[in-house]
């Protein structure tokens, strides 16, 4: 079994980081995902992270990052991990796609 300690604070300190991120002015960051957390943690160059700024936290890496956390699906069963153990909160907003539909739509945020 592998120690993946330092990968769970460096998730819990990338949320916070991007939590803060969220509260200034000048960004296109209305609240986090899933994804910013990922992005985030793996150093990802993409359209999420150049269209929320992301590069400008300070828990994004500045180099490749090494991590025991690979494929992606890792990271996020880590997430979801410490989701259910209430260490991350996440917030599920549930709504009608239209006034009177029985169809509902979900977004999640933490």
């Amino acid at each position: 079994m592998c120690n993946i300690t330092e990968e769970v604070m460096r998730l819990t300190r990338i949320v916070r980081a991007l939590l803060q991120h969220s509260i200034t002015q000048n960004n296109n960051l209305h609240y986090v995902t899933r994804e910013d957390v990922v992005d985030v943690f793996y150093g990802n160059k993409n359209n999420n992270i150049t269209k929320k700024n992301l590069t400008q936290i300070s828990e994004y890496p500045s180099s490749h990052f090494q991590t025991r956390l690979r494929p992606k699906k890792m990271c996020l069963y880590l997430l979801n991990s410490l989701i259910q153990k209430g260490i991350i909160i996440q917030v599920i907003n549930l709504q009608r796609t239209h006034s009177e539909s029985a169809v509902l739509t979900h977004s999640c945020k933490i």
